[in-house]
């Protein structure tokens, strides 16, 4: 939960703990995985921190959080359709489908995307998350969850870029 609070400390939007899904007349609830997994980069976390904010700008993600103290950035809540780093959207979000086509992208999905560098012991650490909504025309609104994908990318990125 601290690592939730360190990540999410300065977006605008209060996050959802759990949401409400619909799959035909049923309706059920999710949890929403909001603390991420810290996984091991081969770079130092002062290198780490640095190789982030090019792999977000070569994502078309912008940094509307970036706190240089807490090791911590990412995009709040940015509108986009179809594709996001070039690839499409259902690549990364799972936002259901309607017709065999994967909502993620026919329709706008807002997401948000976070990062934190964690210094354990004497190695780095990356944590992302996350988290997406697609919107319906007429304005529904359908959750989305990860595939995880995109924090993979962004992890490749950070240990590549040695």
């Amino acid at each position: 939960m601290i690592l939730f609070a360190v990540l999410l400390g300065g977006c605008p939007a209060q996050l959802p703990v759990e949401v409400t899904a619909f799959a035909g007349s049923r309706k059920y609830t999710i949890d929403v995985d909001t603390v991420g997994v810290t996984t091991p980069v081969s770079v130092s976390a002062d290198s780490a921190w640095n190789l982030l904010p090019p792999v977000y700008a070569a994502l078309g993600l912008p940094l509307d959080e970036h706190d240089a103290k807490a090791r911590r950035l990412g995009t709040c809540w940015k509108r986009v359709r179809g594709r996001l780093g070039g690839s499409q959207v259902s690549r990364y979000l799972d936002c259901g489908e309607l017709r065999q086509m994967p909502n993620a992208d026919a329709y706008d999905v807002d997401v948000l995307v976070l990062t934190a560098i964690r210094q354990e012991g004497g190695s780095a650490g990356i944590a992302t998350i996350v988290l997406g909504w697609a919107n319906a025309p007429g304005g529904g609104r359908q959750w989305c969850q990860s595939r995880g994908a995109l924090e993979k990318r962004i992890h490749d990125a950070v240990g590549k870029s040695q």
